[in-house]
């Protein structure tokens, strides 16, 4: 049985309301474009796009300090 925090469901409420945001100004900002639901769903897939790239760029900069198991504190003791 998987276990869900709250901060999983406020992680996961965020990506939905930005998702939702980006809906509704595409919506309100499209200038008259005869194709808005083609141009909305372009949208939606560019911001579930962003929301990736995202998190792949914090991994791709956290992962090597948490697998090195240093800090910063631990840096700066180490050059003493």
């Amino acid at each position: 049985m998987l276990k869900y925090s709250s901060s999983d469901f406020l992680k996961l409420g965020f990506a939905i309301f930005f998702l939702i945001f980006v809906l509704i100004f595409n919506f309100l900002s499209n200038g008259g474009v005869l194709n808005n639901i083609f141009l909305a769903v372009v949208a939606l897939i560019g911001a579930y796009m962003a929301m990736n790239i995202g998190a792949n760029d914090v991994l791709n900069n956290v992962g090597p300090a948490i697998r090195a198991k240093t800090s910063g504190k631990q840096k700066r003791k180490n050059k003493r």
